[in-house]
C-alpha cells in the first residue's frame, strides 16, 4: 500500500535534483539563483508573465521546450518559487508533453505523496539550497530572522519557514 505522506527517500531525490542543477550552473551564492536562465538552459523554458485568471502559473512543454507562464511578477518570492516548482514538475516529471496549471494551494502542499509536493520541495532546495541556506539559521529564531533570510534569497515567508 503506498504511503499518502512525501517518503523521505522521495523527499531527498528531489532535493538532489534541485542541488545537481544549481552545481551545473556553479552556484555559491543566493544572488547566482537566475531562474529565467536556468530554466532556459535547463529545458528551453521562457517564461512569461500574467495571462492567468485562475492560476499562479502554468507550465506548457514538450522534451524540446516550452513556456512557464506566471500569473504575476508583483510578489517576487512567489515569483520565483512558481518558476522554481514549474522547473522542478519538468525535471521530476518527464512526460511527452506537460500542460499543468498550478492553483495557489498548490504552493503549500508540502508533505503528501503527489507531484505538487515534489515541484515544492524541488523548488524550496533549488531557491535555498542546504549548504547556502544553514549559515543563516544560526541564533535565536525570530519573524525578523525569517523575513531577512526571506528577503536574502528573494523567496516567500512561507517557502522560507518550510526550508
Amino acid at each position: 500500500m503506498a504511503s499518502s505522506r512525501l517518503s523521505r527517500l522521495r523527499e531527498n531525490e528531489c532535493r538532489s535534483k534541485a542541488r545537481s542543477v544549481l552545481e551545473k550552473f556553479y552556484v555559491s551564492s543566493a544572488v547566482d539563483i537566475d531562474v529565467e536562465s536556468i530554466a532556459w538552459h535547463q529545458g528551453r523554458l521562457r517564461i512569461k508573465v500574467g495571462g492567468l485568471t485562475s492560476s499562479e502559473g502554468r507550465l506548457v512543454a514538450t522534451q524540446q521546450g516550452g513556456v512557464i507562464r506566471v500569473a504575476s511578477k508583483r510578489n517576487l518570492g512567489r515569483y520565483r518559487f512558481t518558476v522554481a516548482h514549474e522547473l522542478g514538475h519538468y525535471l521530476l516529471h518527464p512526460r511527452d508533453l506537460h500542460d499543468k496549471d498550478i492553483k495557489k494551494a498548490d504552493l503549500t502542499v508540502w508533505n503528501d505523496a503527489s507531484e505538487e509536493a515534489d515541484a515544492n520541495v524541488f523548488a524550496a532546495e533549488f531557491l535555498m539550497p542546504k549548504v547556502l541556506f544553514e549559515p543563516h539559521c544560526r541564533g535565536e529564531p525570530s519573524i525578523a530572522k525569517l523575513q531577512q533570510i526571506a528577503d536574502d534569497f528573494r523567496t516567500s515567508l512561507t517557502a522560507t519557514a518550510f526550508q
